[in-house]
C-alpha cells in the first residue's frame, strides 16, 4: 500500500487539551472528559470536527512509553481554567506539517502498534529531506465515535 506524504500549511489554532500520563493505549478513554468540559463551558466551542492526540517523543525513542501526551480539540473562544481543573489551552502557531492518511480498524487491540509502525516508517522517510521535531500528532474526524481515517502529522524542527 502506497501512502503519500502531503506537505501543508497548518493554521493558527487554539487547542484545548488534557495532559494524560501513560499508558498511551488508554488515550481513547479520556475523550469523553474532553467532550464534557467543552459542553459545560459556554465560552468555548469546537473549531472543527477533529480530535487530536499530541505525542512529544518519536515512537522509536526508548522513553516514548514513559512520556505524557495530550488529547485535544481545536476551539473557538476562551475560558480560564483553574489550577484544580485538568484542562489547559495552548495557542498553536501557523506552520508547515507533513501529513499521511491511513485507514485503521479503531476497535482492534493492535491499532496503537500500527500507528507507531506508520510513525516510525514515515518519520524516517520525511527526515531524509527535512529535520523533524520530536512532536507528532494524530488527528481523526470526530462526531462522537472514532473514525477509521487517521492522519499522522509531523512538525519540522524549529530553530530556537
Amino acid at each position: 500500500m502506497m501512502i503519500d506524504v502531503v506537505k501543508k500549511q497548518n493554521a493558527n489554532a487554539r487547542v484545548l487539551y488534557l495532559e494524560i500520563a501513560t499508558p498511551h493505549y488508554e488515550a481513547f478513554d479520556y475523550v469523553g472528559a474532553l467532550q464534557n468540559v467543552m459542553e459545560k463551558q459556554p465560552q468555548i466551542r469546537p473549531a472543527n470536527g477533529i480530535l487530536y492526540f499530541y505525542l512529544f517523543c518519536p515512537s522509536s525513542d526508548e522513553l516514548f512509553l514513559d512520556e505524557d501526551f495530550w488529547v485535544a480539540r481545536e476551539i473557538i473562544g476562551h475560558h480560564e481554567f483553574s489550577e484544580e481543573e485538568d484542562f489547559e489551552v495552548f495557542d498553536l502557531e501557523q506552520g508547515v506539517v507533513f501529513s499521511i492518511k491511513v485507514q485503521l480498524d479503531m476497535s482492534s487491540p493492535e491499532t496503537f502498534k500500527q500507528i507507531c509502525q506508520y510513525e516510525k516508517k514515515y518519520r524516517s522517510e520525511i527526515s531524509k529531506e527535512n529535520e523533524l521535531a520530536p512532536t507528532w500528532r494524530l488527528s481523526m474526524p470526530w462526531d462522537g465515535q472514532f473514525s477509521s481515517e487517521v492522519t499522522i502529522d509531523f512538525f519540522p524542527k524549529v530553530e530556537s
